[in-house]
């Protein structure tokens, strides 16, 4: 499309280019531009929003003047995306032309270089004293193309060395939130040129942007074009204003000078940051303008040519106005003129809080204010108010907390700092000295009138047990301090352990079945570093009173039981000691003992190898080897015994003689009732018998044998033989 004005609801461009020469583009929800694609338009307005992705570009017509003119509620610039109009303002001189526009830089007319286009700075000379252009245009409210560079020297086209274009010119205005992830640029372009001859390049253009809130964190330039080789002269920075209420935009603002035989001028960047219900623009020239929509805050500043402005209103109300303003260059004027004030009313006004010496002025009968000037440089702090001289802040309370200091616990300082003065900024101010030493900074924090306020908090890792703590404290208004004031001396006390942690035996077990356990816990913390002992107690009842042990002084994490518990429920505690005292108790904890039997066998098979019929062989003499038990429980018990067949013969069943068992000690003695166990032979049975009574269960009188006597019978057939033994033991 050429030609014209498109109105749609919805435009979503993917890898392609719509452009509309004077005409607009206007939808009714969003413009959404993804792969790669392009929007060329005098003017773009979207009530929704716009969302410029990667690789997709918004530009306008080169030379345009009306240049790109965006309306949204919301716009999002994603990285990789750009608004380009780099070189599409005014065009650069052919041969010995002068550059397009005001600032336009002189054409050469012999084998030298053009002069660099000038904007928001002057532009660079080229070689033979070939004049830059001059700056013009407005510091606050850019709306110019960038101008171009003089032509490299005499000819036509294409023997001839052409100037470089300007930048282009790009408003934005945004109702909510403008998000700059990607670029937007208004860069001029180079001059053309050989090694001997150049053209002067073009300067930067204007980009202006309004925002509610100010984001992203891409790139923002107007940046001049650089003379070609060292003949050109350089074209001068463009112009950036930005204006927004909320502002956490982190990316590179730049309006640079270009480089060439010499060097463009800087350009100039304009930036207002404004606060809920006050509206900041550009008005004309120099000119900014804030207005609460009854109070007008006009500021002029004399210089608006390669340099940076910034300004802050914090508070416009009929009674208090405060901003802050900085230039970059400190020969800068800002002139203030105000209007809407309460008429025939004296205002005190203050420059980084020292009254000037023209205050009070007065408002005359239509609330308007006589013009007042400061010289920027740093940043200054302006209030107006229509209140009477300042009253310095008072500190009616101070109270330190906790009012016993350890050394886990933080020491905190509260104030309450009251001014009857409406309006003041107070700030609260904070030394902290421990053993009479000055720790760290001065810390300031803005507090509100007449409320408590935990101001400061010295960390514990500043002082040692023992040490003298004091916070010197005092408060101002931005304009006077309060005097200073020291707390009360107080000593850090003895920090106790902290509480233990339980590990083994573990909380609940109902089957615990040691019963000369080691009890186990980690070990506690101290913020004194000092050495720390533990205190074990054990209990059969759930509050550890009347406790069946209470050992003190231990320095292991551990206790050993020494004496065998008896079956029943045990609750314990641990506390660590240090040398002053002792801290809380752990957790109660609890287990439950209960009798275990567990039999097993050490040795588990006998075999007798070949014998003949009617042999007898048993393992009293250990060849084979007996039947060997451990009892690996934790109570006495009566082991029973029963077996398969062991012969085939009829003659021979179990129950007689031919296949015997008793109980022997083996190398551990007394680890059964010899009385009351199975000591002489029995025949063996496939019913249980009891063959050992009171199976001790300690690790020293644990094992006891079985031995085992076998008869062939004379008719038993000669084949392999074999039985399977089996025990089992029940709690005696």
């Amino acid at each position: 499309m050429t030609v014209g004005k498109l109105v749609t609801d919805y435009i979503n461009i993917s890898s392609s280019d719509l452009t509309v020469n004077n005409g607009s583009v206007s939808v009714v929800d969003s413009l959404v531009l993804e792969e790669s694609s392009s929007v060329s338009s005098k003017a773009i307005d979207v009530p929704n929003q716009i969302i410029v992705g990667s690789g997709s570009t918004l530009t306008h017509a080169a030379a345009s003047t009306a240049g790109l003119n965006i309306t949204a509620t919301n716009l999002t610039i994603e990285a990789g995306g750009s608004i380009n109009v780099n070189y599409n303002g005014y065009v650069g001189g052919w041969g010995s032309d002068n550059g397009g526009g005001e600032g336009g830089g002189t054409g050469s007319t012999n084998y030298n270089g053009g002069g660099g286009a000038g904007y928001g700075g002057a532009g660079g000379t080229g070689e033979g004293n070939y004049a830059g252009g001059t700056a013009y245009g407005s510091l606050t409210k850019p709306g110019d193309l960038g101008s171009g560079g003089g032509g490299g020297r005499t000819g036509t086209a294409g023997t001839a060395y052409k100037g470089g274009d300007g930048g282009g010119l790009v408003f934005i205005n945004v109702t909510n939130t403008l998000n700059v992830s990607g670029t937007i640029s208004a860069n001029g372009n180079s001059g053309a040129g050989t090694s001997t001859e150049g053209g002067g390049s073009g300067s930067g253009g204007s980009v202006y942007l309004t925002a509610g809130t100010f984001t992203g964190s891409g790139t923002i330039t107007a940046n001049g074009g650089s003379g070609y080789s060292v003949y050109g002269g350089g074209g001068a920075g463009g112009r950036i204003a930005v204006y927004y209420t909320t502002n956490s935009f982190s990316g590179i603002t730049n309006a640079s000078f270009g480089t060439g035989y010499q060097n463009g001028s800087l350009g100039a960047v304009y930036r207002c940051e404004g606060i809920s219900g006050v509206n900041c623009s550009g008005v004309s020239g120099s000119t900014s303008l804030a207005t609460n929509g009854t109070i007008e805050l006009r500021t002029e500043y004399t210089i608006n040519t390669s340099l940076e402005v910034n300004k802050t209103i914090t508070n416009i109300n009929q009674d208090n106005l405060k901003w802050n303003d900085s230039s970059s260059n400190a020969s800068c004027v800002a002139i203030y003129n105000i209007t809407g004030l309460v008429a025939s009313t004296d205002y005190y006004i203050y420059n980084n809080s020292v009254e000037i010496s023209e205050s009070p002025l007065q408002a005359d009968g239509s609330g308007n204010l006589a013009l007042f000037n400061v010289t920027l440089g740093s940043e200054h702090k302006i209030e107006v108010t229509g209140t009477s001289p300042n009253t310095a802040p008072t500190i009616t309370a101070n109270v330190t907390k906790p009012d016993n200091v350890y050394t886990n616990t933080d020491w905190m300082l509260n104030l309450t700092v009251t001014d009857p003065d409406s309006g003041d900024n107070l700030t609260a101010y904070t030394e902290f000295y421990v053993n009479s030493s000055s720790v760290g900074s001065v810390y300031s924090l803005n507090v509100t009138n007449g409320t408590n306020t935990n101001v400061d908090n010295l960390s514990t890792s500043e002082f040692n047990k023992g040490a003298t703590l004091i916070a010197e404290f005092w408060a101002g208004d931005e304009t006077e301090n309060t005097t200073k004031y020291n707390t009360t001396e107080i000593t850090v006390l003895n920090s106790l352990p902290s509480q233990v942690n339980l590990s083994y035996p573990e909380n609940n077990d109902s089957f615990f079945t040691n019963r000369t356990p080691r009890f186990n816990w980690t070990a506690a913390t101290d913020a004194d570093d000092d050495i720390l002992v533990y205190q074990f107690q054990l209990s059969i009842h759930s509050d550890v009173s009347s406790p069946l042990i209470d050992e003190e002084n231990m320095s292991n994490l551990y206790y050993d039981q020494q004496t065998e518990l008896d079956f029943d429920t045990y609750y314990w505690k641990v506390r660590a000691n240090d040398s002053e005292g002792a801290g809380v108790w752990s957790d109660i904890w609890n287990f439950t003992l209960t009798p275990s039997v567990s039999i097993v066998f050490v040795n588990d098979s006998i075999s007798f190898g070949s014998m003949e019929l009617n042999e007898i062989n048993d393992t009293t003499n250990d060849a084979p080897k007996p039947f060997i038990l451990e009892h690996m429980g934790n109570t006495e018990a009566n082991v029973s015994i029963k077996a398969t067949s062991l012969w085939s013969s009829a003659s021979a069943p179990l129950n007689t003689s031919y296949f015997q068992f008793k109980a022997d000690n083996s190398t551990e003695t007394n680890s059964f009732d010899w009385l009351n166990s199975q000591t002489i032979w029995s025949d063996m049975s496939d019913i249980y018998k009891e063959i050992i009574g009171k199976f001790n269960y300690s690790d020293s009188n644990d094992l006891a044998e079985i031995e085992i006597r076998v008869k062939v019978p004379l008719d038993e057939i000669p084949v392999q033989k074999s039985s399977i033994i089996t025990v089992y033991g029940i709690e005696s």
